[in-house]
């Protein structure tokens, strides 16, 4: 088997998840320094003199949780060398991560059971039942899926020993990681987008600002270490000439001046209730009757007519997908709008509950945004390359899932409602469409 690549950023949390008998403590040794590694074994070890005493558990995951927080702290790689199976073994972990600003890297063992068993045997220091074996591996197999909803930046999954033997790691720099750069340093704090004060600040430093490089005679090198460009300057600046910025800053600004455009096309003053502007597209009830044997038309037209000073009505195109011309034209529709500043679209069947022959049912509706609202989401950076790439690897089957359950539960608390059933009933629903957005599911998918 060829060499397969692992690529871990320099600084991170890489946490070893499989079964006893993996493999996991011969791949650690093999790929990382003694030091960097953690392991629950060694901490066992060090509290009762025996790496195997199970009762002494408890306060060997202290030392070790102590140990791996210690050295995020100091900003050190650092691996975690025990069986990390089940999702509460490794939240404390993420957490971590998170608390020190590093990324956390799972490395899962999913050998056959049967690998995990044979090697077991063979260890005089070490015989657990085969039904703690099992139960391990039954267990990480359970939360494979879930691994990067726990928080997870890359999971990287070893099905087999060749796989195991043919890795090679990589360790690669964040794109914060700056240490290659040498002083002399000029510290400048919030700038606040004011480009002129930054020239006259720059030019007083000894900065060539007449270039695009803006390069200094003795190599000196300016860090900006308070607010750049999110603030009012640049709010109520939109034409700001960034020309005299280094070309790395002109791109930044350039992206966060977009993002800030975007932004201010959906805001407006509002003093009271008469200044709100709603476009709805969904007629949720009426007296006695809920809708949904109505078509989505239906329920914009009858909207339409319902407008007023405050309730707009929404704009639509209806689109034949077996026809290209107007699937051309929606898509041209789409694009006019959102470069005029329009959020986006929602897609939907036409019918307003709609089945096949099978009884599967189409996604209640898709969002489809523009690029420039697209910035309010993810941030003035995400149409960069690396960014687009990374977002279009998200699985959405958990966000479809969550979709239809909220969707059901909402049209069956509608239901109960204009059937004046008791209240409780209604709530009941609406509590469970509040329990399912406690999932831990990307809102902004």
């Amino acid at each position: 088997m060829s060499v397969q690549i692992i690529k871990l950023p320099k600084l991170c949390l890489v946490v070893l998840i499989g079964g006893s008998g993996a493999g996991k403590s011969s791949f650690a040794r093999k790929h990382f320094a003694a030091t960097e590694i953690v392991s629950s074994d060694t901490c066992r070890g060090w509290v009762s003199d025996d790496e195997n005493s199970q009762e002494a558990s408890r306060d060997a995951f202290e030392i070790l949780q102590y140990l791996v927080a210690i050295r995020l702290r100091r900003g050190l790689l650092t691996v975690v060398d025990a069986t990390n199976t089940r999702p509460e073994d490794r939240k404390l972990y993420i957490e971590l991560a998170r608390k020190y600003h590093c990324l956390a890297v799972a490395i899962v063992f999913d050998l056959p059971i049967e690998l995990s068993l044979a090697r077991n045997k063979l260890r005089n220091d070490r015989q657990f039942g085969e039904h703690i074996v099992r139960n391990q591996v039954l267990a990480m197999r359970r939360g494979l899926r879930s691994l990067e909803r726990e928080g997870f930046r890359y999971v990287h999954v070893l099905k087999s020993v060749e796989q195991v033997d043919a890795i090679a790691i990589e360790r690669t720099k964040l794109y914060n990681d700056l240490a290659h750069l040498n002083g002399p340093f000029d510290l400048i704090g919030d700038v606040h987008g004011c480009a002129l004060e930054l020239d006259l600040l720059l030019e007083r430093l000894g900065y060539d600002v007449s270039n695009s490089e803006c390069g200094h005679p003795e190599g000196r090198k300016a860090v900006f270490v308070g607010d750049f460009w999110l603030n009012k300057a640049s709010t109520h600046n939109p034409d700001l000439d960034l020309s005299s910025l280094p070309a790395n800053w002109q791109l930044q600004s350039g992206l966060i001046k977009k993002y800030v455009q975007s932004y201010q096309r959906h805001c407006w003053p509002v003093k009271n209730v008469d200044d709100l502007r709603l476009a709805p597209f969904h007629l949720l009830a009426s007296e006695g009757k809920v809708h949904s044997d109505q078509t989505h038309l239906w329920h914009m037209a009858t909207l339409a007519e319902l407008a007023d000073q405050t309730h707009i009505a929404t704009r639509l195109i209806e689109v034949d997908l077996a026809n290209e011309a107007s699937v051309v034209l929606a898509t041209q529709w789409w694009l006019d709008m959102t470069a005029a500043g329009g959020e986006g679209m929602v897609v939907k069947p036409l019918d307003f509950l709609r089945t096949d022959e099978k009884g599967r049912a189409p996604q209640p509706a898709v969002k489809c945004r523009g690029a420039e609202y697209l910035r309010i989401i993810y941030g003035p950076e995400y149409s960069l390359p690396v960014n687009l790439t990374r977002l279009r690897q998200r699985s959405v089957a958990g966000k479809r899932s969550l979709a239809f359950r909220e969707f059901a539960l909402g049209l069956e608390a509608l239901h109960r409602f204009v059937e004046k059933r008791p209240l409780r009933e209604v709530h009941e629903c609406v509590f469970g469409v509040l329990a399912l957005e406690s999932e831990a599911v990307d809102p902004r998918l």
